[in-house]
């Protein structure tokens, strides 16, 4: 098998990341359905963190003990992802040391990254915290949060909302979502938000200028989406909050990152902040 083969390979894969709680299981459950449509293979991964089990240092025989007392949640994961695929091919392991250090080196290796959003399990905490922030932040590939949101009633996603900047567009997002939206025959949102304190005749101009910038992207992308339309909406709180207000629970929400490594290493912006936890719907981040 030569070095591209295997890379194609590899990239045919989508990866989760499960720690045991329902917005765990629903983030195995919808990578299940996206490795299905996609045909391609599904990763299921846990993380046992020994600092998280309170062992600040570890040998052999722990890590192996961690390891063993891990196995029933990765089994649980995998009956969730066959019961609701039984056709997709399922692999799944689990790894002991830093959760968001062996989850940034599996998504090398894959095209997409599932992540529960939150949970109530006792790791919890500590994905929400560190896990998911740091794939937002850091991941070479797009990162998808999901969360168990009891008003979801559909597993198909209805709409795809792209949130943007009108001074920075974020190209690759743009391609995802649209990609994205082309696979699921779903149609193409794109929010743009006007900050609060921006005066109301202004409000025409920056979505005229907003529009433009968007014309000339899809243009230059030859996409074939007439109904995709660009809709501006007054900050009523931070964009991340207004964006995720603006989705329901069986939407999904895209949003494109902004490098914030030079100057607070490891850390995502304001708006993605704000929408990983408001937003009722998925939401994924493309670097």
């Amino acid at each position: 098998m030569t070095s591209q083969s295997k890379n194609d390979k590899q990239s045919r894969r989508i990866l989760v990341g499960t720690e045991g709680t329902p917005d765990g299981d629903a983030a195995v459950a919808w990578a299940a359905d996206e490795a299905a449509l996609r045909g391609h293979e599904l990763m299921i991964c846990h993380v046992s963190s020994p600092i998280a089990a309170d062992f600040w240092v570890t040998t052999d025989t722990i890590r192996k003990e961690l390891a063993e007392l891990c196995e029933p949640l990765l089994e649980h994961a995998v009956q969730v992802a066959r019961e609701r695929q039984p056709d997709v091919e399922v692999h799944a392991k689990v790894l002991v040391g830093s959760p968001s250090r062996i989850m940034l080196n599996l998504a090398e290796s894959a095209e997409l990254t599932v992540l529960g959003r939150s949970g109530q399990g006792g790791l919890a905490p500590r994905w929400i915290g560190s896990v998911i922030e740091r794939m937002f932040a850091l991941s070479p590939t797009p990162t998808v949060g999901v969360s168990a949101h009891p008003e979801r009633t559909s597993d198909e996603v209805r709409r795809v909302v792209i949130g943007i900047s009108a001074d920075m567009p974020s190209e690759s997002a743009l391609d995802f979502a649209f990609d994205f939206a082309a696979l699921h025959k779903a149609p193409v949102q794109v929010l743009h938000v006007i900050p609060a304190d921006v005066p109301n005749s202004r409000h025409g101009e920056m979505q005229d200028e907003a529009n433009e910038r968007l014309a000339k992207l899809l243009a230059a992308r030859e996409l074939n989406f007439p109904d995709a339309h660009l809709v501006s909406l007054q900050g009523n709180g931070t964009t991340g909050e207004v964006l995720a207000h603006a989705c329901a629970s069986d939407d999904l929400l895209v949003l494109g990152r902004r490098d914030h490594a030079a100057r607070i290493p490891g850390r995502i912006g304001r708006t993605i902040s704000h929408a990983l936890h408001s937003a009722r719907c998925p939401i994924v981040v493309v670097p």
